[in-house]
């Protein structure tokens, strides 16, 4: 009967391992300069300017001369503006002209917190959830409430996964790992 139960327990956890919905995380950095990006890109005299109020309507303009106009590249700009993020980096805009950001787009990957209890506890464990937030999961002995212990999402994600920037809490109860950024 014992070893039914952790069987039973640990299908549970590969079930809600394979049923945790994808959670896209983009780490925003922030705006981005694109007057920084038209003096770099084409002299000092240059500077950025809004030609109507759409993301797309950007352009880089020598002074106040309109007839001098040169077209701009966000992508480039945010890539300027972070170099430490260079080959990760995206530029993503809304639809106004004010709405450009700079991003990362990170990998993610299903966190078995019951693999993690079974692991570090023993066969006769599993993840519960004990409430109704991300910081309510513990590993519990068999039916046992009075046996809880905590959990390690981080270093669940960590023994589960190469590359694992963060384990990032998806409320109001699921987890995900995040793994290496994904290159541009």
């Amino acid at each position: 009967m014992r070893k039914l139960v952790c069987m039973l327990f640990a299908a549970f956890g590969l079930s809600l391992a394979a049923a945790s919905p994808s959670f896209a995380y983009d780490q925003n950095l922030g705006g981005v300069n694109l007057t920084a990006w038209c003096v770099g890109a084409y002299g000092a005299a240059f500077h950025s300017v809004a030609l109507g109020p759409g993301a797309g309507d950007w352009v880089c303009q020598r002074g106040t001369d309109i007839h001098d106009r040169r077209p701009i590249s966000v992508q480039s700009a945010c890539q300027q503006q972070y170099p430490q993020y260079v080959n990760f980096v995206k530029a993503r805009s809304g639809t106004g002209a004010g709405s450009w950001v700079c991003l990362v787009h990170y990998n993610e990957a299903p966190v078995n917190m019951t693999t993690w209890c079974m692991r570090h506890f023993g066969s006769t464990f599993h993840a519960q959830l004990i409430g109704n937030t991300t910081g309510s999961w513990v590993c519990q002995r068999g039916l046992d409430v009075n046996d809880r212990r905590p959990i390690s999402v981080l270093q669940a994600c960590q023994e589960q996964h190469t590359g694992v920037y963060k384990a990032l809490p998806v409320p109001p109860v699921n987890w995900v790992c995040l793994l290496g950024p994904v290159k541009v």
